[in-house]
């Protein structure tokens, strides 16, 4: 199923989409994968139309980047004590920041997670643990060198998944 949106609702046709689906998908959750893009933010507001005409929760989570330091440092360099801790909360931090703004107190969401890892092991992790019907995501549209550099999350996480994924496109403008 492709869905798009454009502005702040979704697409007339998504209750009829859903009702489509309603049937041929067991779960009792929809997990949408989210960052900080606008293809993101499109992505939650379809995830929370369906999870609400699906009648399961709606389980948020992004995959936080944890600072990249090597763990040995380089010769006559030290790190200070609790550094990787101290970089690791830093990103979780960052990741409670994200959602808090993405999805405010709750407004429908059954539940939030910030996990320290790779987006597309993270996504597909979480709708195991969460027994997703869906999957929900963004795509930003890299194309080109930006596609090969930075990978497709939404590519990754389709191979991979346990259940349907619904991939929104970023909004034009």
């Amino acid at each position: 199923m492709a869905v798009s949106t454009t502005g702040g609702e979704p697409p007339p046709a998504l209750p009829a989409a859903a009702r489509a689906i309603d049937g041929a998908v067991s779960g009792t959750s929809v997990v949408c994968g989210v960052d900080d893009s606008a293809a993101a933010r499109a992505a939650l507001r379809v995830a929370r139309e369906l999870a609400g005409l699906l009648g399961v929760r709606l389980v948020v989570v992004h995959a936080a980047r944890e600072r990249m330091v090597p763990r040995t440092p380089p010769i006559g360099v030290r790190y200070p004590s609790g550094l990787h801790e101290d970089l690791r909360d830093l990103a979780l931090a960052q990741g409670e920041r994200l959602l808090d703004d993405l999805v405010g107190a709750g407004g429908g969401i059954g539940e939030r997670r910030v996990v320290v890892g790779p987006p597309a092991p993270v996504i597909v992790e979480t709708a195991v643990e969460e027994d997703a019907a869906l999957l929900v995501l963004g795509s930003r549209a890299l194309g080109g060198v930006a596609r090969i550099m930075a990978g497709s999350v939404s590519n990754d996480v389709v191979a991979a998944a346990p259940c349907p994924v619904v991939v929104v496109p970023a909004p034009e403008g």
